[in-house]
């Protein structure tokens, strides 16, 4: 009698454990989901001096590791996962990709490459020979007091 009662209770107690686990945690707790999307949203500015391009406006909501945001006057769509980066700026009409980003955050500065499709708009306005691939940084806009 006393082993069946221990081994009832053995099992009450390993099915109760994860259960009395999961409720001290916040709903949508996962710390490897937090590092991974760890802080991009903001304002940034990007140069991708090869093209021409100084200073323009790079405005990124983050949902976990989705971002989404402006490009200028572009949408973009992209994912971060650790330091890793990646957006794509898509003409708002036609939804068509017109730059691909990749590259790394490491504070408040990014620094990849981007990538303009053959046919993109980019060769349209800077003509054959324009390369397609070429670096590019970015410094988030910090705000003063």
């Amino acid at each position: 009698m006393n082993r069946v009662f221990l081994n009832a209770l053995v099992v009450v107690l390993v099915s109760i454990g994860p259960a009395a686990q999961a409720q001290h945690k916040p709903a949508g707790h996962n710390p490897s989901a937090q590092t991974r999307a760890a802080g991009i949203a903001g304002t940034w500015h990007i140069a991708v001096p090869r093209w021409g391009i100084e200073d323009h406006l790079l405005v990124v909501q983050q949902d976990g590791d989705a971002l989404t945001g402006k490009f200028e006057f572009a949408d973009i769509k992209g994912t971060v996962n650790g330091s890793k980066v990646t957006f794509e700026v898509s003409n708002k009409e036609s939804g068509k990709a017109m730059l691909q980003f990749q590259g790394t955050m490491s504070g408040d500065k990014m620094k990849g490459t981007v990538t303009s499709p053959k046919d993109g708009p980019l060769l349209e306005h800077h003509g054959p020979g324009t390369p397609t691939t070429t670096g590019w940084t970015a410094t988030r806009e910090t705000r003063k007091n």
